[in-house]
């Protein structure tokens, strides 16, 4: 007779080792390893940890044991012995809160100071805390107000920061300038020319109040005479910059903005608004006007030297239907340095009036919106008639001009 004993568990040892080479157990087996080493890293880190607090913990104790405490030092080695303390005073103090709070308060009176220095160094803390409360809540207002744009926040912060720093609001109001980060960058370098210092360097030591000017500060214009007038100021500005690298004159002036070149054609701002007076600004003052736009010799030439510049002009433009309609588009020109400076000087005749209405209008919208009674609404009309979907390089044609 045949026994299959053994053949079963041949069969069964056979099959077992050929379920141990499979990738399955393979990548088991691996997995355990990793685990099993991370572990003991895990069990090598906590005890290092243990050791490192216990030898903290036994170091504390020395110091403490070996250096007398001083009236100004802890006055508990440890919080258990603060813990014990405060137990005690629980236990020495009467059971009703009410009794609890007339013991307290006759132990800590004022009148006490003299008599108890523990009493005194108490008053002394609770001062201290006050004065920190009081700083905490000025940096607290500060955190709330200085992201706001409205009035009311605006003349908050200016209380607060005059009222703790003891200067006076009103100069305070009159020293703040609307300027760029670039045109703050250059005044310091022309200030202080030794101090090696970045831009954006420079623009990390802003303090807090100050921040970047977000979409809605900014007054922009986009119509024909603002966009005309940067290009136009920008070129000229660039080509008066080369000739002085070459003559090295100093009888003209290298405008940074074109605000400073408006102001100089202007006279000085009234102190009580602080805004140009009409007449300058119709250019119908005789005191002031384009005139006091002075120009070098080689912005007068007429030569054949040729400067690229950009101004709008009336064009043909075939539409769709095979049509020429009369467009204002931007063009680029190539002429005389003479030429571009004159264009420059004309636009400067209607241009200081055109901005300040365009900023009196904006400041009105923004005081609208800022003041707006609760159930009204501003609306805003577009009085364009352009109708047609043209190509993206299109720019809206001043129909209605300030």
């Amino acid at each position: 007779m045949l026994h299959k004993k053994p053949l079963q568990k041949k069969n069964k040892l056979s099959k077992t080792k050929a379920l141990s080479e499979t990738k399955s157990a393979i990548k088991q087996r691996l997995y355990n390893e990793r685990r099993k080493q991370q572990n003991l890293q895990k069990d090598i880190k906590k005890e290092n940890r243990r050791n490192y607090m216990n030898n903290y913990r036994k170091r504390i104790r020395a110091d403490l044991t070996s250096t007398p405490m001083s009236d100004e030092g802890i006055p508990f080695s440890n919080r258990m012995d603060k813990a014990r303390s405060i137990k005690k005073l629980k236990q020495a103090l009467p059971i009703t809160p009410n009794k609890r709070a007339a013991v307290l308060s006759a132990y800590v009176d004022c009148n006490r100071i003299l008599k108890s220095p523990g009493v005194k160094k108490f008053h002394d803390s609770f001062e201290e805390s006050v004065e920190k409360m009081a700083i905490r809540n000025i940096q607290d207002v500060i955190t709330s107000v200085k992201h706001k744009r409205n009035g009311e926040a605006k003349a908050a912060l200016n209380i607060l920061t005059s009222s703790v720093s003891g200067e006076n609001i009103s100069d305070r109001k009159r020293a703040t300038k609307k300027k760029t980060q670039t045109e703050v960058f250059l005044q310091f370098k022309n200030e202080y020319p030794d101090e090696k210092m970045g831009q954006r360097a420079f623009e990390k030591c802003k303090p807090y109040f100050v921040r970047t000017a977000q979409f809605k500060d900014k007054i922009t214009c986009c119509c024909r005479q603002h966009v005309e007038m940067r290009s136009l100021f920008k070129s000229c500005m660039q080509f008066r910059k080369r000739l002085l690298s070459r003559e090295g004159s100093s009888e003209v002036k290298l405008y940074e903005s074109l605000s400073e070149l408006v102001d100089d054609t202007l006279c000085t701002r009234s102190a009580n608004t602080h805004q140009h007076k009409i007449s300058c600004l119709d250019r119908l003052c005789s005191e002031c006007g384009v005139c006091k736009f002075s120009m070098l010799p080689g912005e007068l030439d007429e030569s054949d030297v040729q400067i690229s510049w950009e101004r709008y002009e009336y064009k043909n433009v075939k539409v769709k239907g095979d049509k020429m309609i009369r467009k204002l588009v931007l063009v680029r020109k190539s002429s005389s340095p003479a030429e571009m400076f004159q264009y420059l000087k004309k636009l400067l005749e209607t241009f200081p009036a055109h901005q300040f209405r365009a900023y009196w209008q904006s400041k009105q919208m923004k005081s609208f919106v800022e003041n707006l009674p609760i159930g009204h609404c501003v609306t805003v009309h577009d009085f364009s008639e352009n109708y047609k979907c043209t190509e993206q390089n299109e720019i809206q044609s001043s129909y209605f001009r300030n």
